[in-house]
């Protein structure tokens, strides 16, 4: 009886352990059969600009994104994006030779590869030997573009910059964006990406403004230099520059290059010294980033003008009123009654 009772347990005891490690291999394979969903995105989610602000040769950065599951230890990043309104002219990790995804740790260098005919970024990183890190959101790279098509009247030019797949692994010939570490083998799901929008539209152009505050001493002297100031404003993407024109008694007009002012945010140019009695006129022209322009004159539409005066004029108009100015003196004096 005994006997029968120690081989019943022994068949219990075995069944057990069977059940139980049958129940481990099925919550295993339940795990494993999960799938990871990693997430890439773009940031900002939108580039939005126009032709008031920018133009050809504008440069933005997109910086890429990604929120992983446990034991990541690669990831695979190809952008997309139109090469004909957008050129890659820069880029880099995000925490300088790492991304901040896996900064702290030991990484293998990868080099991208940038297709700016196909419109296309490939980069990549990888950890080294049996490291990994577990879940996490961080930023992976950024990139810089340069804008290299405008919108024309009544346009607006877009396309994607899109996170997508990068090169297929030889493990289940899945992607190696993200991969999950179960001894040999890896797992993976469906990518998750979210792309920025980038936007170029053509906007009305801001008109050139050349106020009135255009400054001249209110009387020249002869032979000294003039400066003429002008606040100049408005414009496809701001003034580009401002140029000073101004001719000697009706004579050709001459260009001199006006330079912005730091401090008075004005625009400076300067008039050479001329003799007495000659006559100037002068105008300005000023020239957005778009190579539109608006000329400026005086409030009656005729250009600006002074006239030299001679400095003896003006030492005899001070010798004269100090002149005046004794003999006033001189004649109050003679009217004062003497006291008997």
């Amino acid at each position: 009886m005994n006997r029968i009772l120690g081989k019943l347990g022994t068949i219990v005891l075995i069944t057990a352990l069977v059940l139980t490690t049958t129940s481990m291999i099925m919550t295993t394979n339940v795990a494993r059969a999960q799938p990871v969903a990693p997430s890439f995105w773009a940031e900002p989610t939108a580039v939005n600009f126009d032709t008031n602000n920018a133009s050809i040769g504008t440069l933005f950065n997109v910086t890429i994104w990604a929120a992983c599951l446990n034991f990541t230890f690669t990831w695979q990043v190809q952008l997309s994006f139109n090469a004909s309104l957008l050129q890659e002219v820069n880029y880099g990790y995000t925490a300088g030779s790492t991304s901040e995804l896996f900064a702290g740790h030991a990484t293998i260098p990868v080099s991208a590869v940038a297709d700016n005919v196909g419109g296309t970024f490939l980069l990549g990183e990888s950890l080294n030997a049996a490291d990994y890190i577990n879940a996490t959101s961080n930023s992976l790279f950024w990139i810089e573009f340069n804008v290299t098509a405008a919108p024309t009247t009544g346009q607006t030019l877009t396309c994607n910059i899109d996170p997508g797949y990068g090169a297929q692994s030889s493990i289940d010939n899945t992607y190696i964006l993200y991969t999950m570490a179960y001894a040999s083998e890896a797992e993976e799901g469906p990518l998750s990406t979210a792309f920025s929008t980038y936007s170029f539209a053509y906007a009305t152009a801001v008109p050139i403004t050349i106020n009135s505050a255009i400054y001249v001493p209110s009387t020249v002297d002869d032979s000294v230099q003039v400066t003429v100031s002008a606040n100049v404003t408005g414009g496809v993407g701001g003034v580009e520059n401002a140029t000073l024109y101004y001719a000697t008694d009706n004579a050709t007009f001459t260009s001199v290059p006006m330079t912005l002012n730091d401090t008075t945010l004005l625009w400076d140019g300067i008039i050479p010294g001329e003799p007495a009695g000659t006559t100037v006129s002068y105008y300005i022209t000023a020239f957005d980033t778009a190579g539109n322009s608006a000329p400026v004159y005086n409030a009656s539409g005729e250009n600006y003008s002074y006239t030299v005066v001679p400095e003896f004029a003006l030492l005899m108009l001070l010798v004269l009123f100090a002149a005046s100015a004794a003999i006033l003196v001189i004649s109050k004096k003679s009217k004062r009654i003497v006291p008997k």
